[in-house]
């Protein structure tokens, strides 16, 4: 793109119209042609990318002839290209087009001195406008204007179509999503070994285990990450392969070729949740755990099938999807907060069993064991207890 931006500078230099291109014309061309003109290693920045880029763009520039103040001899003026490259010649005289008239007409007499006749006869089929200025004009423009598109298209390679990069946007899905899905693909992510690439050295581990963090291991081949791919491939009766070599072949294997379609969500979805919490794990002090990350994972997830499955209008599954997220939500955001009341509450178990009942091990089992024991089972059943909601609902709606 910064050489399309090259090409843009290149015209306006040759437009001549500003005050910093009639500068530049004055210090490097002076009574030479802008294409003539050498580059030294003193010269500016500027001017030394204005020449880098100069040979390309002269080729897509015309002239409209109107008074005349253009060369007779490099600039193409003829439609076709300059006089120079038609007689494959270098010429290094300061010639306008207007020293080639007589009167108001082409003078043919001095025109068959320089060049030969049948050029002559396409010199002498362009009418005059000797009271216009001369135009420059941008080839492949329909409106003779410079066209970044154009100049963009000129130079550049384009590569196949991708399907998987076309679906990983919709409107169903949030930008920051998608915008992360394209980063992941194309290898942007400020893992380790890729903050190693750019001079930042340190040492590395993950969140889950003692392997070297990279984006393959982080999103694929880490033990958090194979337990999330395992649940969901299991919750879509898919069957998981043995391994994937990028994150461009587990798109491929869930994809499906409609735009916004869960199966396209749901993987785009589970790749950010597992960059949040990776994040989390190492910038805060959650734990990398995956069964509480899997449920989480599941809430975008329920709350689209929800609203797919249910008529539009039904208050009650709206309230009940609303609550249900809103709760679970919070209990996993703040489990820590949880966690350390059901902690304080189980060291004040124990001292009391301890000095009214003196019996330490019983006290431990109850202010200990049995806190933890409960949040388990509480994330455990908790789907059994969406699915006595669900079907509450629907008795409901039915008898209703």
């Amino acid at each position: 793109m910064s050489k399309a931006f090259s090409h843009k500078l290149w015209f306006s230099f040759r437009e001549g119209k500003s005050l910093w291109a009639k500068f530049l014309n004055f210090k490097y061309c002076k009574r030479r042609h802008p294409t003539l003109c050498t580059l030294k290693s003193v010269d500016s920045n500027v001017w030394k990318r204005l020449c880098s880029v100069k040979e390309e763009t002269e080729s897509f520039i015309q002239w409209g002839l109107g008074k005349g103040d253009i060369s007779f001899w490099h600039d193409n003026w003829l439609g076709m290209a300059s006089i120079d490259n038609l007689l494959n010649s270098h010429t290094l005289e300061i010639m306008k087009v207007k020293n080639f008239w007589k009167e108001g007409n082409w003078w043919i007499e001095k025109l068959l001195q320089f060049v030969p006749p049948e050029l002559v006869d396409i010199i002498t089929s362009i009418p005059l406008n000797t009271q216009e200025q001369d135009r420059i004009m941008y080839s492949g423009s329909s409106t003779g204007a410079f066209s970044l598109k154009v100049a963009w298209n000129s130079f550049r390679s384009l590569n196949d179509k991708s399907n998987i990069l076309a679906l990983i946007w919709h409107n169903s899905i949030p930008v920051s999503y998608s915008i992360l899905t394209w980063r992941l693909i194309k290898g942007f992510i400020p893992v380790d070994d890729r903050l190693k690439l750019k001079g930042f050295q340190g040492p590395s581990k993950c969140q889950c285990c003692y392997h070297n963090e990279s984006i393959k291991h982080v999103f694929l081949d880490g033990f958090f990450a194979k337990q999330v791919w395992k649940y969901f491939y299991a919750l879509t009766n898919k069957t998981p392969p043995n391994c994937y070599g990028y994150i461009t072949d587990i798109l491929k294997d869930w994809f499906v070729p409609v735009k916004g379609h869960i199966l396209n969500v749901l993987p785009i979805l589970i790749l950010w949740f597992i960059w949040r919490s990776r994040n989390e794990a190492k910038h805060t002090v959650f734990a990398l755990g995956y069964r509480s990350a899997v449920w989480f994972f599941s809430l975008s997830v329920w709350c689209i099938w929800s609203f797919c499955e249910v008529p539009v209008g039904n208050f009650c599954w709206f309230v009940f999807n609303f609550t249900y997220i809103l709760s679970v939500w919070s209990i996993w955001r703040f489990r820590e907060v949880f966690y350390s009341i059901w902690k304080a509450i189980g060291c004040l178990i124990v001292y009391l069993l301890a000095e009214f009942f003196h019996k330490s091990w019983f006290g431990i089992f109850v202010g200990v064991v049995a806190p933890r024991l409960s949040v388990v089972i509480f994330w455990e059943l908790l789907p059994l207890f969406r699915l006595l909601g669900l079907l509450a609902l629907r008795i409901l709606t039915f008898f209703g």
